[in-house]
């Protein structure tokens, strides 16, 4: 008898949930999502290299953009958050950016990323921690002088127990961050609300922890932090 695995592949995503699916079945499945998971980072890769590309040609014709003669420092800008939660859940993350203003509305810049989660159970004699890092790329687009459309891609380093193992392996894991927020400040200091939504939704997320509606709903994260500019 052929397995799931020699069945077309549409017939083996098409098995319903209460159906017994043998391992070659699953192995396809784990597989198709790695796959989609990469094509969605190819994707917005590319998608932001064409829009910066775009936009900062744009840019040099535009006699209206008001730092158009401004200095290299005067560009730049940097900040991020910090999250810090102690007790039996512990949960530090420090995410410190460095931005660059194409224009007066467009900016793109990258960011380092650590966290450090831990779960202790002194009464069950339990204790788990994981010390994750990594580092992402990002545009952002001012609407107005208060509002922001964002894009992020991400990636970190985590301690994972891959699909079907008992072990724990170290992992580099993407995230695909979509979404906007609102920015309030005086001079060239912020204060920013971003509402995003994890396009990739990794299974292994270091972020499932902060899913705004818990671990097994929608992928959405809140983050709040500074934005200084550095030059006057």
């Amino acid at each position: 008898m052929p397995t799931k695995w020699a069945m077309p592949l549409k017939d083996c995503l098409s098995i319903e949930q209460s159906s017994p699916i043998t391992f070659d079945c699953i192995t396809a499945r784990v597989y198709l999502e790695d796959y989609r998971k990469f094509m969605f980072m190819k994707w917005i890769c590319t998608l932001l290299v064409l829009c910066l590309s775009t936009l900062s040609f744009g840019q040099k014709t535009d006699n209206s953009n008001s730092l158009s003669n401004s200095p290299f420092k005067d560009r730049l800008y940097t900040g991020g958050d910090l999250g810090l939660s102690l007790g039996n859940l512990t949960f530090v993350n420090v995410n410190p950016i460095l931005g660059y203003m194409i224009d007066d509305e467009l900016s793109a810049g990258v960011g380092l990323k650590y966290i450090y989660y831990r779960e202790r159970y002194p009464e069950y004699n339990w204790e788990y921690s994981n010390s994750m890092f990594g580092g992402s790329i990002f545009a952002r687009y001012l609407i107005g002088d208060s509002f922001i459309a964002h894009a992020e891609l991400e990636t970190m380093n985590a301690e994972v127990r891959p699909f079907l193992s008992t072990t724990l392996t170290r992992k580099w894991v993407p995230v695909g961050l979509l979404g906007g927020g609102y920015r309030q400040g005086v001079g060239n200091t912020y204060f920013q609300i971003l509402v995003l939504y994890d396009a990739i939704n990794d299974r292994d997320s270091p972020y499932r922890s902060e899913y705004l509606f818990g671990p097994s709903n929608l992928p959405i994260i809140i983050r709040g932090g500074l934005i200084l500019g550095i030059g006057n």
